[in-house]
């Protein structure tokens, strides 16, 4: 889990670019994503706005993020109810929403 300085620093790279307009077409990233300990797969960010709102597609799965602009981070999946997350970086690195992880070229800006 982040804290102190570190959250700062994580809610600051995450908040670079808010308020990117949405196209008419989300920007997409291919990654490598795994959720828990599990293996690392092939999977998909689409980014709405950058910093704000973006989906990690892993394995046929939408996930959905959101972020307030004070650096709470809510999750949902398949429409289900929007539940609070925390982000963090991994030692590998990757940048973790509770347990899912993302790594590559990741749109901090």
């Amino acid at each position: 889990m982040v804290r102190g300085p570190a959250l700062g620093l994580l809610t600051a790279l995450l908040m670079l670019a808010p308020g990117t307009p949405a196209t008419a077409e989300p920007r997409g990233i291919d990654l490598r994503c795994r959720e828990g300990s599990g293996p690392w797969k092939p999977c998909r960010m689409e980014v709405e706005s950058v910093g704000e709102r973006w989906s990690l597609i892993v394995g046929g799965q939408r996930i959905e993020f959101r972020q307030d602009g004070r650096g709470a981070f809510a999750m949902q999946r398949d429409h289900s109810n929007w539940i609070p997350v925390e982000a963090s970086w991994s030692e590998d690195p990757a940048l973790c929403w509770d347990g899912i992880c993302a790594q590559g070229d990741l749109p901090l800006d």
